[in-house]
Formats: C-alpha cells, structure tokens, sequence
C-alpha cells in the first residue's frame, strides 16, 4: 500500500480570451494584444509567448470563451477579431492579434460580444481581395458552363461568407440555402449580410431555426431589419404584390437552416422525424451553401438530406483543408476543387476532383 504511486488527476482547459500589453515596448502603447488558448493554461501560453518576444508582459484580463446568453456555445479569438475589426472598427496590425484598443475598452466589448448585446453595424462597401475575386470568377465561370458542385477548401481568414454573398450577387441567384454543422456560424453570415449585402442588394435573411431566432431576437430593432422567418417573407411578397422572381420589386432570399434540424425533419428522409422545414423540401435552390463541409457531412443520413434538397448548384465551404481527400456529403457527382492558401500566400489552385 505504502508503493501506491501518486498519480494527478487531469487538468481540464477550458478554452479561455485573454488581453495583455508589453509596457516596456513604445510602439505598443494603447494597443492590446487578444488572444485564445484550449489547450494551455493562460499563464502558460502567455509565457510560451513571451518567451519567445524575451519582453515582460501585463495581462489585464482573462474570460472564458463562451457565450453568455444561455447558449453556452464556445467561440474562438477569430470570432470575437471580427467582432472588433468589422463592428467596431478597431484597427488590428495585419498578420498579428495586436489591436489599438485599451484593455478596459476591450474588455466592455468582450463583454458584450459574449452577451451578444450589440447592433451589427450595417453600409459598409466592400472590395475583394485577389484570391478572393479568383475564387468568385472561376466559380461563376464553372457553374454558367453548367457545372453543379464546387468546392472552396480555404485556410481560416479567407472570408469565406462575404465571398460567398458576392458569387451569389454576381450571379443572380434568387433563392439560395445555407446549411452548417455549427449553428453558431450563423453569426458570421448575419454579420455579413447586414453589414455589406443587406442594406445595399435585394436580399432577405430568412430562417426558421430556432436557435438563430432567439439569439437574434435580442438584438434592437435595427439590428433584426433585414431577417425574417418563412411565414414573414411569404407575407412580404404578398404585402407587396410580388408573384414572380422576375418583379422589380422581388427581394431574394438568403435562407439559414442547421444540418441537425434538416436531419431530423420528415421531410429530409428522418424515421419519425419532426413536422417541420416542409418548405424547403418544396423549393427549388439557384444554389445550396455547405459551410464547415469537412465537419459531420459524411454520413447516411446527411446525404439522404441532401437529396432531398433541390438545388441547380452546391457550393461546399471548407475552413479546414483536407489532406488528399474532400468532403463527400453527396456521393458520385463530379465537382471543381479550389484550394486557397489564404491571406498571406494568396495563392490559389484548381484541381478536379
């Protein structure tokens, strides 16, 4: 008994934001360096980094990354970036996670980004980067000359969703569905949509998925303009007399649904499923959108989903390059692959899969 060995229990990480400054480097002053760790201690990371700059460091605040609404859904440093660069337009040095911003101020804003409690800041223009319009115009190429599926395998910070919105725009597509394994990135096609698409091209934000209604919903008036459930846009158009694609009055729809709620509707081949989503089933799609596509698609019950969707192209969104393989949520159909080195390199190839 006395031979037992010791043996510590594991230490659970949760994942964690933290702030700091480095007071004895000027060309910081009034810049906060934001970062994120899941699998260290705060402590640990910040010293790993300092270590490496060989400069002392001043944390001045540390949060769980979760958010606070109730969801209790984790995000990453890159979700709550955005958050400062593109709703409060905080300057960041490009390549790094230094922002010209005090702690304390950051602080105020992590605090209302986790609560969700601000208004998506709208009328931004917008300029794609190179990489970024290469992959819009081969994509419109393609799929003019009757193509069918394509898929973006980007590395993160691409700008997926706003490059997205314009081949939707550019092309004329009326009716498009979005689809995700992660419901929570419906804050990053909301955003997008508000701040560059919404406010300036004849589109609605429609969705009857629960969980993006309620978070929304606590959002002031302003920042809700623009997103609507089906019922509300079938009265929309018929408020407005709107019959045909072709009115000039028509405003397309960009609809929002998650891949569990398609999963477990009657109507998307579910065993006893759920009376819901029966809209959908009955639409035809100018295009489907499949965000996060390396992430559960490849399953029986996903690609009986799939099948049921009618669409005339699919767009597949991959923010995690895969090694020799692509994401296979319909089998046996022929598509384009780009793969795009990101920001930095922008460089880009094609390759038929």
């Amino acid at each position: 008994m006395g031979n037992t060995p010791n043996i510590n229990p594991f230490k659970r990480i949760r994942p964690m934001i933290y702030a700091y400054q480095t007071p004895s480097v000027p060309d910081h002053n009034g810049w906060t360096k934001i970062g994120y760790t899941a699998t260290q201690s705060v402590a640990d990371r910040i010293n790993q980094q300092s270590h490496t700059i060989n400069v002392p460091t001043d944390l001045r605040w540390s949060e769980p990354a979760m958010y606070l609404d109730g969801s209790f859904e984790t995000f990453t440093d890159h979700d709550f970036h955005r958050y400062l660069m593109n709703q409060r337009h905080v300057e960041r040095t490009p390549g790094t996670e230094w922002f010209h911003i005090d702690p304390d101020p950051a602080h105020n804003e992590f605090t209302k980004f986790a609560h969700r409690n601000y208004d998506i800041a709208s009328g931004t223009t917008y300029t794609l980067r190179d990489e970024q319009a290469a992959a819009v115009e081969m994509t419109q190429r393609y799929f003019a000359n009757g193509g069918k599926e394509f898929l973006w395998n980007a590395k993160p910070r691409f700008g997926k969703t706003l490059t997205a919105y314009d081949l939707v725009h550019r092309m004329g597509f009326k009716n498009v569905l979005i689809v995700t394994n992660r419901p929570s990135i419906s804050d990053s096609w909301l955003n997008d949509f508000q701040q560059f698409i919404g406010w300036q091209y004849p589109y609605l934000f429609v969705t009857d998925n629960k969980g993006v209604l309620d978070q929304h919903a606590k959002l002031s008036a302003h920042a809700n303009e623009g997103i609507m459930t089906r019922k509300e846009y079938q009265e929309f158009l018929n408020s407005h007399s709107i019959t045909s694609v072709s009115d000039p009055d028509y405003k397309g729809m960009i609809a929002f649904e998650s891949l569990q709620g398609l999963k477990t509707s009657k109507y998307f081949g579910a065993y006893d499923g759920v009376d819901k989503l029966r809209w959908i089933s009955e639409l035809e799609f100018d295009l489907l959108i499949v965000d996060e596509s390396q992430e559960g698609v490849d399953t029986s019950l996903t690609e009986k989903a799939f099948d049921r969707i009618n669409r005339k192209h699919t767009l597949y969104l991959s923010g995690t390059p895969i090694q020799g393989t692509r994401p296979r949520p319909v089998r046996g159909r022929p598509d384009l692959q780009l793969d795009i080195r990101g920001r930095a390199g922008s460089e880009a190839s094609l390759r038929r899969r």
